[in-house]
């Protein structure tokens, strides 16, 4: 299983979408240095080294703490742009990339997006995730994405492609191999409530098409984010229910993998903090939890951030 940074800092990503200042001209941005602080339970984490002593145990809980900077930079001319940092959309292969885009900003009203996010922080697996009775090797998960993102008004798509390329994969069935490809898109609509409430309902598809086929699944889900701002205080929930549905029996367990998916988050914004109109102070916690019929891959988690981002 890949770092799990990225259940904390998808949601954090799409508030820095939501409060981006697009129409600023020259460079802008936002930069912030956070704490993490999260728990796992999974049988796929890598943060253990305790050695399985069955496959139909649950997962075992791990706690791990880290200290990372994230953010974006921008430069604006005309009605062009260029950025780098990270994105939700950087985070679909579980693994730390860093963006690379232009936009264009075809009229008042809609622009386009392309993004290239090659990986900057290797995610870690297992070399062998079902090995019993004996220590499990870890290696490292890699690729890149590609994405492209048309904004009209109130509606956003997003369409994602990736590849995926583990070191030593050793998983004991050609149907388990993980390495592959796949994509991912979204389709989300803006709601404005008033002048400080803000809803987008979204549904998302994705298609991950690994090399074993019973690790390729398709993936179908729903969400909604809604933001209230209420003098220097902006709060955010992101919800997301999702399910998953793989194409062949798994060689182990004798069933082919059905996954539903459930993600919670709320974030706490404090601008003007120390006096500073550019300074705000961020926190947030975050849980989810996979229910899986093969109870091998049953997750549950929740992660904590806190942080302080600058504005420029």
């Amino acid at each position: 299983m890949e770092k799990k940074l990225p259940i904390t800092v998808s949601i954090f990503m799409t508030f820095l979408s939501f409060h981006s200042n697009s129409s600023e001209q020259g460079i802008s941005g936002e930069l912030g240095l956070f704490a993490q602080y999260q728990e796992t339970k999974s049988n796929l984490s890598t943060g253990s080294d305790k050695a399985l002593t069955s496959l139909k145990n649950e997962g075992a809980s791990v706690s791990e703490s880290s200290v990372f900077p994230l953010g974006n930079i921008q430069y604006q001319w005309g009605n062009h742009l260029v950025f780098i940092g990270q994105s939700e959309d950087t985070f679909v292969r579980g693994v730390l990339a860093l963006e690379l885009g232009y936009r264009n900003q075809i009229n008042r009203n809609s622009s386009l997006s392309v993004a290239i996010a090659p990986t900057v922080q290797d995610g870690e697996v297992w070399s062998n995730p079902y090995l019993v009775n004996d220590k499990r090797a870890k290696t490292d998960s890699k690729g890149n994405v590609y994405r492209i993102k048309y904004e009209h008004q109130i509606l956003t798509m997003d369409f994602a492609y990736y590849d995926r390329k583990i070191d030593t994969e050793a998983s004991p069935n050609k149907a388990l191999n993980r390495e592959g490809k796949g994509y991912f898109s979204k389709l989300a609509i803006s709601l404005p409530l008033s002048t400080s409430a803000l809803i987008e309902p979204s549904v998302f598809y994705q298609m991950d098409d690994a090399q074993g086929s019973a690790m390729a699944f398709d993936k179908i889900g729903a969400g909604i984010t809604a933001s209230i701002l209420s003098g220097h205080y902006t709060f955010v929930f992101d919800g997301r229910f999702s399910t998953s549905e793989y194409d062949a029996t798994h060689p182990i367990f004798g069933v082919t993998r059905e996954e539903d998916k459930l993600h919670l988050g709320l974030l706490f914004e404090e601008r003007e903090i120390f006096g500073d109109p550019q300074m705000s102070l961020i926190a947030q916690i975050t849980y989810e939890k996979s229910d899986a019929n093969i109870s091998f891959y049953d997750e549950e988690g929740v992660s904590f951030l806190i942080g302080g981002l600058y504005r420029f």
